[in-house]
């Protein structure tokens, strides 16, 4: 009697006696089950299906900044250009324009932060955030006819180039919206790559350059916003449910920023980064 045509194994209405679909697992929360990797020790990975946030540290790489063009006074322009008031800082230092200048940086730290919601287990957008800190390692410049005088008499030290070393740093803080696609599937280890774009905050201080072993004050500190663009690859690893241990490789580009006195070229950082995220 308690047998079906279907072999025995759904349920059976009371009323027509026909059998009937089980209810899919759900919990109590009425929400789909959790995600389970479905191996011999079957890890409970959380949904995916729900907002999520994140949090990053690791070292940074800045890429050079080239000025394509400076201030003269009146307007931006390309270089050649007028020499820098610095040069006067030294007595008898002069030169008819200067050609080229760029700023070199120190390893750093990337700080972020992130907060998004997940579309489907393999999709999700997020809105992030951070800080990320490079310090000056150097300024470098190409001068034209540069001349020295001594007692009266104006030596030629032709157009050379030079690296100085210099002190100050730049920050960057993003504030992008980010696209991110895992692989999909229940399964503990999830790679993963994404991009987005957004708004950049630029900040350059240089605090002093050194020129001919003299410790110049450059007191040179600009800022401005700039729109930009972010990339990064990685993996996710469910430590238990709803929450991960990740790493990832991440790029932050800016379309030809201007930062005060200075036009550069495009702007590049690389991150390597280990985080945390929670699922909830």
């Amino acid at each position: 009697m308690g047998g079906s045509a279907m072999g025995g194994s759904a349920p059976v209405d009371p009323l027509s006696g026909a059998p009937t679909t089980p209810t899919p697992l759900q919990t109590v929360s009425g929400k789909p089950a959790p995600l389970s990797d479905g191996g011999a020790g079957t890890i409970d990975l959380g949904t995916y299906d729900d907002f999520f946030m994140n949090a990053a540290i690791g070292g940074s790489i800045q890429g050079q900044l080239t000025a394509r063009r400076v201030y003269n006074g009146n307007n931006m322009q390309a270089y050649p250009a007028p020499p820098p008031t610095i040069l006067s800082t030294v007595p008898g230092l002069s030169a008819d324009s200067i050609s080229a200048e760029n700023f070199t940086f120190q390893p750093g730290f990337r700080f972020d932060t992130q907060f998004g919601y997940n579309i489907y287990d393999w999709l999700g957008v997020s809105l992030e955030s951070g800080i990320i800190y490079n310090a000056v390692q150097n300024y470098s410049v190409s001068l034209n006819n540069l001349k020295y005088v001594v007692s009266g008499t104006t030596n030629s030290l032709g157009s050379p180039s030079y690296t100085l070393p210099a002190d100050g740093e730049l920050i960057q803080v993003p504030i992008q919206i980010s696209g991110i696609a895992r692989w999909p599937g229940a399964t503990a280890f999830k790679p993963f790559i994404g991009g987005g774009v957004g708004a950049i905050w630029q900040q350059l201080d240089i605090n002093n350059v050194n020129i001919l072993g003299n410790n110049i004050q450059a007191n040179y500190c600009r800022s401005a916003f700039q729109f930009g663009f972010n990339g990064q690859v990685g993996a996710n690893y469910t430590v238990t449910p709803g929450v991960d241990f990740y790493g990832a490789f991440k790029l932050l580009g800016v379309f030809t920023p201007r930062i005060g006195n200075y036009d550069f070229e495009n702007s590049y950082n690389f991150a390597l980064e280990v985080g945390i995220q929670s699922r909830f």
